[in-house]
This record gives C-alpha cells, sequence and structure tokens, in this order.
C-alpha cells in the first residue's frame, strides 16, 4: 500500500505485514514529485514493477522514478515525457493490450484524448500518437478516469 502526500512529494509505501505504519517494518518513504503533481503509478514498462510516476500540469511532463528506494534526484533509471498541459487530466492505461500503459491525458478544453505513442519520447518526437475526440465534440460534464 502506498499513499502519495501531495504537500510536500513524498510517497509513504507500507512495509509487507498487516500492522499498523508505527509497527510496522520495511516502511519507506519516498521523494518523487512536488506540490501541484498528479500522482500516476504504474508499470509504464511492461515489465510487471509497478513504478512511482507523477504528472505536473505545470511543466506537461510525466515524471516515472527508476526502480530504487533513493529520492527522485538520487536516482538512477527516471525518465522524464512530455505530454500534456495546465489543465489537462492524465489517464494512463494499456489502451492497446500491450501489458504496459500508455502515457495519455484527456484535455477537457477540446475534448481530445491525447494517447502516446509507444516509446519514452515526447509527443513531438514519439510517432504512433493518437488523438481522439468522442463523435467529434466534447463531452460536457463528463470526466474520464483510470480503468485499473
Amino acid at each position: 500500500m502506498a499513499v502519495w502526500q501531495p504537500s510536500n512529494g513524498t510517497w509513504q509505501i507500507k512495509g509487507g505485514d498487516f500492522k499498523d505504519w508505527d509497527k510496522s517494518t520495511g516502511n519507506v518513504v519516498i521523494k518523487c514529485g512536488k506540490t501541484g503533481d498528479i500522482p500516476v503509478p504504474g508499470d509504464y514498462f511492461g515489465d510487471g514493477i509497478v513504478r512511482l510516476a507523477v504528472f505536473r500540469p505545470s511543466d506537461g511532463t510525466w515524471y516515472i522514478k527508476g526502480n530504487d528506494t533513493l529520492a527522485y534526484d538520487k536516482s538512477k533509471g527516471n525518465v522524464e515525457v512530455k505530454l500534456g498541459t495546465e489543465g489537462d487530466i492524465p489517464v494512463p492505461y494499456d489502451y492497446f493490450a500491450e501489458g504496459k500503459l500508455r502515457i495519455a491525458v484527456y484535455r477537457p478544453s477540446d475534448g481530445f484524448w491525447y494517447i502516446k505513442g509507444p516509446g519514452l519520447l515526447g509527443w513531438k518526437e514519439s510517432v504512433g500518437n493518437v488523438e481522439y475526440r468522442e463523435n467529434g465534440t466534447p463531452i460536457e460534464g463528463q470526466t474520464p478516469v483510470q480503468l485499473y
């Protein structure tokens, strides 16, 4: 179990027992994110490992942490991918049954879903990107949700 603390950009990950946090062993606190970020943890590489990740609307970047317990700025294997802007809603999902999440956002201002092509390049550098708008018009009053 993990808890995202938006006030300080930390994740509290509980150890593998059923005791309270104070009595449990193996708990870790990892700095990965900052105020304003949106948590989007998941398996972005198809290797069965859920990685800590955040979407930062202020700069349109997804920050996917390397597979260790170090803080983001000390971790190796971090990936940063550009897709999105202020007001976008992150909607990562395995849209193409590839066994890994695709980076994607829903943009309420225009009603489009932007699903990034394969790989970890930014939107502008990627091929296979998908822009989708149901029936050609925004869906008023609806908000997409993650389906996992």
